[in-house]
């Protein structure tokens, strides 16, 4: 019997592995992954469950975790794309279509364009972090349909860019050379339209913006809930999709950290063993104002932090005196435990205007690694705050610093040095870049939880406006 020839059939086992090989290779391109290191990141995603913010990947090993930082993250979308802005599936079309006239209006000599400049100068009421920044998206639909080039400048604390730069394939909001924000123009105020209804507010803005001046200043003045309400109101309406949460993203396209603070945003992040998108953030605000302050608080003259068991939460020229065991140990331990149930087994960043708060539930509270059964004291301090132990992981940048973190508004620390208002921007990052966030009174917290890009989905407001506690939790969406 004649024998087949089989050499034909010899090349198919290298076809198919020749196939499969060029498919890795199309996978891996597409997708940015980095198959030496194990670091992800894709492009595409909407980032839904994870950090829209995020300074890493979030399913690395601690080993490698001193390479994944802002830097490298940043870096990586600098050289995959011309621009940030086109890399984004989250952003409406007309907001990218503003990027893009944003980018060529700025080539332009400045004479020939109209801006719209966020100021906010020493002589300013401006408000904290949140307030100046948190209605950036609404800003920008208001200058995309005045045909405006949106800008930002500060001269109150220091200047804006001790802080947070424009990134490369970012929209540069700096100021040019032959524009004065404090002299130049016109400012106005916000509060101009107040009473107005949702749509009417925007409108009577606009037509203020839509006046002949080439310089309009503004100082943000409403509260971030507010400018949310009117973005979404306006902006979002000409967009298919109304439920994106697309903060987080417009934060990357126009911010980036100075280098000394993304330094030491990346030792905070080391040192807490704290790995982007999977950690949850808890932030209580001790020192709002609030109807529970009036009716709970005992004030006093300002005395030393330590005094025996109590609490001492020191607010502007008055110190608030509590019981451990009162209503604003209970506000913040409500907070952590809602703050646990958004991520079960992941480890707690918790932040306060309260140092004094912080280093009691650290030192003191349940979550406490001084807090266990009987025999836990005589483990290595290294097994006492294990997961075994202690099932929620409480972790904080503030447990060893001295200094509250500064608001940025106080006349009285003008002049201070940049450095001194870093904690004010690294806690918010490091909360924006874990993928939940359990959030009080304020607009701090709140802001933290727009950048995940997780608000609606795995993010808990765990305070009544009052300041009394929300009374129930939410359950981990997974």
């Amino acid at each position: 019997m004649r024998r087949r020839n089989l050499r034909p059939f010899v090349f198919i086992p290298f076809l198919f592995l020749s196939l499969i090989f060029v498919i890795l290779v199309f996978y891996t391109s597409r997708n940015h992954v980095s198959l030496s290191t194990g670091i992800k990141y894709r492009i595409h995603d909407t980032y839904q469950h994870e950090s829209s913010l995020r300074i890493g990947s979030g399913d690395v090993n601690k080993e490698i975790q001193s390479i994944v930082n802002y830097d490298n993250v940043m870096e990586h979308r600098r050289d995959t794309a011309p621009n940030l802005y086109s890399i984004s599936r989250t952003l409406p079309h007309w907001l990218v279509e503003y990027f893009v006239w944003h980018d060529v209006q700025r080539t332009k000599p400045s004479s020939k364009n109209k801006f719209l400049i966020l100021t906010c100068h020493t002589h300013q009421t401006c408000g904290g972090l949140a307030r100046r920044l948190g209605g950036l998206p609404y800003f920008l639909y208001l200058a995309e349909a005045t045909d405006r080039i949106l800008l930002i400048h500060w001269t109150k604390p220091v200047q804006l860019t001790e802080f947070l730069n424009p990134p490369k394939g970012g929209i540069n909001w700096t100021i040019p050379k032959d524009i004065d924000p404090e002299k130049d123009g016109t400012n106005i105020d916000t509060k101009t339209c107040e009473g107005y209804s949702l749509s009417r507010y925007s409108q009577c803005l606009k037509n203020i913006l839509e006046r002949k001046e080439r310089v309009i200043t503004v100082t943000p003045s409403l509260s971030l809930k507010s400018y949310v309400k009117y973005f979404e109101k306006n902006g979002l309406d000409k967009t298919l999709d109304l439920n994106q949460e697309i903060d987080g993203e417009i934060f990357r396209i126009f911010f980036e950290l100075s280098p000394p603070l993304a330094t030491r945003m990346d030792e905070t992040m080391i040192k807490l063993n704290l790995i982007p998108g999977e950690y949850v953030s808890v932030h209580h605000r001790a020192s709002y104002p609030t109807e529970m302050a009036e009716d709970e608080y005992k004030w006093n003259s300002p005395s030393d932090y330590d005094n025996g068991e109590q609490l001492v939460l020191t607010v502007g020229n008055h110190t608030q005196i509590t019981q451990e065991t009162e209503l604003i140990t209970h506000v913040a331990l409500q907070a952590v435990k809602c703050g646990a149930l958004l991520l079960m087994n992941s480890d707690v960043y918790f932040a306060s205007d309260s140092i004094v708060l912080v280093k009691a539930l650290i030192k003191q509270s349940i979550y406490s690694r001084n807090f266990g059964i009987w025999w836990e004291t005589d483990l290595k301090e290294d097994f006492r705050y294990d997961k075994n132990v202690h099932p929620i992981h409480l972790v904080s940048r503030q447990f060893k610093v001295t200094q509250e973190n500064l608001h940025l508004d106080f006349k009285g620390f003008i002049g201070r040095p940049a450095s001194d208002f870093y904690s004010v921007f690294e806690d918010l990052f490091v909360m924006a870049s874990g993928r939940c966030v359990s959030y009080g009174v304020g607009d701090y917290g709140l802001l933290a939880a727009r950048l995940t890009g997780n608000k609606s989905s795995c993010s808990w407001k765990h305070q009544k406006n009052n300041g009394y506690p929300n009374g129930f939790c939410m359950l981990d969406p997974r």
